[in-house]
């Protein structure tokens, strides 16, 4: 096959190439796919720079197939499409003019094509080499041919008329391809200074590169990257500069932690950055020393703070007020330091008049105690150590007073628990005469005695399961509704006796209305339906014997043993019902403890052992020991009334351990809201205020305090808009 053939075969492979590329492959725009397109891009226009159009147009094809909508992939596609045309227009002219004898054209085109296309496709070079060398080949033919012919004719030696001008044509190309290898290396080196960060030099090769092959595309574009680039870094050089001045500037200023902001930044940006770390480390050395010194102040202030406030509280007004104005040099806006010199001029001032109020508080509190009114003369006494009055010898009343009434608590505690202990044993007794209100009334008052009291909760409950009981079976003589019943109960009675059945169905039923669970009205409607309407009396039964097996299967024993019973009332052969009934009787016989002679003497041992923990006052195992004594026998009531008693002193000594505030916690919301009263008493609102906030902050309930605070919030409000006026 001819040159000519082969290129035009393999333009037509390409051009296959990008149309099924272009029409067979769906888009893509994952990160997977965008990395490999901007690879394959990015090596066709370097394959393009290369003179490698067919490998480039290859690489764009290929990106078009992962983006076949991708405008700019187009245009490359075109581009290298409109070189690989016009080198075929050449080769195809090349390679026509050797066919048409014209050889030294076809070299001048084939050497042209050569110069100016520098490519990687070897296939090119090789055809532009083929025709070059083809073309010579017919040169040195006709040369060779018309020498012959003309020496023949002449005599003489023949000298090529055209061979000075092929050896300048050679050396043209020799030079040519010089400045083009010379070139390459400049663009070569050029580049990679340029990606080394070597601006200037780059810029020089760049330049150089121009003057090789003037008008170089690629070289203009770097030269404007490098232009713009420089501009950046001037740009961001004026920025560093002026943040390291302003670094140095707010350093002098003493804003330490906004000057090592800037220098931080100008460290960033590679500006002076030895001078700018320097200064940082030398900031933070101030700021460290800075921070100390603050928590050494902020201590110091706490310290004073606390001195001042004990001081004021134990009436050391003066070296309060000395505390205070030390703390006021350090800290001179300090509003409690203000508010408490406020109050200690007032206390100062109004000395006397105190003194004498706390000498009252004193006296009226040795009257009642004289007087045995044990808790007033207790209040009183606290109020003269709230305002530092006799402390001694007033904690010394409140001590004894405490003893005493420590000993009236005990006493009473004692009658307590001998109290709830004997009503316990009152309710057992009731409870197993089968008197369940009377049983059910004197545990009720136990339990208001000791409300977390186990014994008389279980007790309690079985007294009103047994009560209910009694109500679903028959109704009470107490009940508004006996009379009526009773007649209606003899009524339907009379009736059923007498054969009118359907009488003694409605007397029955209207029993039913008031008392739905009434054994007894059951029982006889049942009776009297059978007469009149068996089918319905089977549907009842069978109602009956349903709900029964429902409670057995919930586990309501005794409700479901009452329902197969009264069934059976009706219906003595309604073998299922009896069936079910002795089985619950059996599985009832298994789970009731059958308590032994050797039961009771163990369950009697622990209760004596149990006695002897209590008197010892180790009530919580006493405890232990006689829960222990009850699961052996449970209807021992001497364990049962010694537990109760025991359950009671352990409640009423968690709830004198967890009771109210300590003496010296009083004491402290005294001072301070009878401080805040006279405060408030002389307008001095704001100072009243803190001394209440210290009683909400001691008990945060205290109902007087607060209503005490909101109302001096008014008076300030109102002093305020009078001022303002």
């Amino acid at each position: 096959m001819n040159p000519i053939g082969k290129i035009l075969i393999s333009c037509a492979l390409f051009l296959m190439a990008v149309t099924a590329a272009w029409v067979g492959h769906p888009g893509s725009t994952d990160r997977e796919a965008l990395k490999q397109l901007e690879e394959y891009v990015s090596e066709g226009n370097r394959l393009y720079k290369a003179g490698d159009y067919s490998g480039a147009l290859d690489a764009f094809t290929k990106a078009h197939a992962i983006d076949p909508w991708n405008e700019e992939i187009d245009r490359l596609i075109k581009r290298s499409l409109e070189k690989l045309k016009k080198i075929d227009a050449i080769l195809y002219e090349g390679f026509r003019l050797i066919e048409e004898s014209k050889p030294g054209e076809a070299y001048e085109l084939f050497l042209s094509l050569k110069n100016s296309t520098p490519t990687e496709d070897e296939e090119l070079s090789a055809l532009i080499d083929e025709g070059l060398q083809e073309a010579d080949r017919m040169l040195h033919e006709e040369y060779r041919a018309e020498y012959e012919e003309r020496a023949h004719e002449g005599g003489k030696e023949y000298i090529d008329p055209l061979r000075t001008k092929r050896i300048a044509a050679l050396k043209e190309r020799i030079v040519k391809e010089e400045r083009r290898k010379m070139a390459a290396e400049v663009r070569e080196r050029a580049k990679m200074l340029f990606e080394s960060d070597d601006l200037d030099r780059s810029k020089e090769e760049w330049m150089l590169l121009l003057e090789l092959v003037p008008g170089d595309d690629e070289a203009y574009a770097y030269l404007s990257m490098i232009d713009e680039e420089e501009h950046r870094r001037r740009e961001a050089l004026e920025v560093a500069k002026a943040a390291f001045e302003s670094g140095v500037r707010l350093y002098r200023l003493g804003k330490y932690e906004e000057a090592e902001g800037w220098f931080e930044k100008a460290v960033a940006m590679n500006y002076r950055t030895d001078e700018a770390r320097d200064y940082i480390e030398l900031i933070e050395g101030l700021i460290a020393r800075r921070l100390k010194e603050e928590r050494e102040r902020e201590e110091l202030l706490k310290d004073l703070r606390a001195e001042a406030k004990k001081l004021f509280n134990e009436g050391e007004y003066e070296r309060s007020r000395s505390t205070w104005e030390r703390l006021l040099l350090l800290l001179p806006a300090d509003r409690e330091a203000f508010l408490y010199l406020s109050k200690i001029d007032f206390k100062v001032a109004e000395n006397e008049r105190l003194k004498k109020l706390a000498e009252s508080y004193f006296t009226s509190g040795t009257r009642l105690y004289s007087d045995k009114r044990y808790r007033e003369a207790a209040d009183r006494f606290e109020d003269a150590i709230a305002m530092s009055y006799r402390v001694e010898e007033s904690r010394g009343y409140i001590e004894k007073i405490e003893r005493i009434l420590a000993e009236r608590e005990k006493e009473e505690q004692r009658k307590r628990e001998a109290r709830v202990a004997e009503l316990l044993r009152e309710g057992i007794k009731y409870y197993n005469l089968s008197d369940f209100k009377r049983s059910l009334a004197v545990l009720n008052e136990g339990i208001e005695l000791d409300r977390e009291n186990s014994q008389i909760k279980e007790y309690i409950l079985r007294d009103i399961v047994a009560l209910k009981r009694e109500e679903e079976t028959r109704v009470s003589d107490t009940s508004p509704f006996f009379p009526l019943v009773e007649n209606l109960n003899r009524l339907g009675t009379e009736s059923l006796d007498s054969g009118a059945y359907q009488d003694a169905v409605k007397h029955f039923e209207q029993i039913l209305l008031i008392f739905p669970f009434n054994e007894r009205a059951r029982l006889n409607l049942a009776k009297a339906l059978s007469k009149t309407d068996p089918s319905l009396v089977r549907d009842i039964l069978g109602g009956m014997y349903s709900e029964a097996v429902s409670l057995a299967e919930r586990g309501s024993k005794r409700e479901a043993e009452a329902g197969f019973s009264l069934l059976l009332k009706v219906d003595p052969d309604y073998r299922d019902a009896r069936r079910r009934l002795e089985e619950l009787t059996v599985k009832e016989e298994e789970t009731v403890k059958v308590v032994t002679e050797a039961d009771v003497r163990q369950a009697r041992e622990l209760h004596i052992y149990a006695l002897g923990l209590y008197k010892s006052e180790r009530i919580e195992e006493a405890v232990k020991i006689w829960r222990q004594a009850l699961t052996i026998d449970p209807e021992f009531v001497d364990v049962r009334v010694s537990l109760a008693r025991a359950e009671t002193k352990l409640h009423n000594l968690e709830k004198a351990a967890s009771g109210g505030f300590g003496t010296d916690l009083r004491i402290d919301i005294k001072r301070h809201y009878l401080d805040g009263i006279h405060l408030f008493m002389e307008g001095l609102y704001a100072e009243a205020i803190t001394e209440w906030e210290e009683v909400l902050r001691i008990d945060p309930a205290h109902e007087n305090a607060k209503r005490n605070i909101a109302r001096a919030k008014q008076r300030l409000g109102f002093e305020s808009e009078r001022e303002a006026i």
